[in-house]
């Protein structure tokens, strides 16, 4: 850009124009390809700032959502059971009980012999009361009834 005036006769400058150099366009081009980058620039670090301040404020959000612990007399503390469930009192090698479902609407009943324990799993031969019989292995603290020692 070059300027250029206009004078009285005193010497005075009356007016003064600036007027484009030759390169005008291409200069103008150039800045305008400059500004553009730093829009981009200035728009993707708002964006990134915004995206940061986000994550900020739901982490504390997170973070205020969760409570101390109380722990005294009046507070229930998590409770996680460790102990494995027991056999019935006398079941163990060698002995017979009887088996009574509290299936509804029939009940089956049959005679175990135990033949071998292991916590709270049992090998049991089964005899049905038609006179069938099969050994197998059976979980007793699941089974859905009642035991009688025979």
């Amino acid at each position: 850009m070059r300027e250029s005036a206009i004078f009285c006769s005193s010497g005075r400058a009356l007016a003064k124009r600036w007027t484009s150099a030759p390169n005008s366009k291409k200069m103008h081009r150039r800045e305008a390809i400059r500004v553009n980058r730093l829009m981009s620039q200035l728009k993707i670090g708002i964006a990134l700032l915004m995206l940061a301040l986000f994550g900020v404020i739901s982490q504390a959000q997170r973070s205020q959502a969760q409570s101390t612990a109380q722990i005294g007399t009046g507070s229930p503390l998590p409770v996680f059971v460790t102990n494995t469930p027991a056999l019935p009192e006398g079941f163990a090698s060698g002995s017979s009980w009887r088996f009574t479902t509290w299936t509804v609407p029939s009940t089956i009943t049959w005679v175990a012999t135990v033949n071998n324990t292991s916590g709270p799993w049992a090998h049991l031969t089964v005899r049905t009361e038609d006179g069938n019989t099969s050994s197998r292995w059976y979980y007793v603290p699941a089974m859905p009834g009642s035991w009688e020692k025979q």
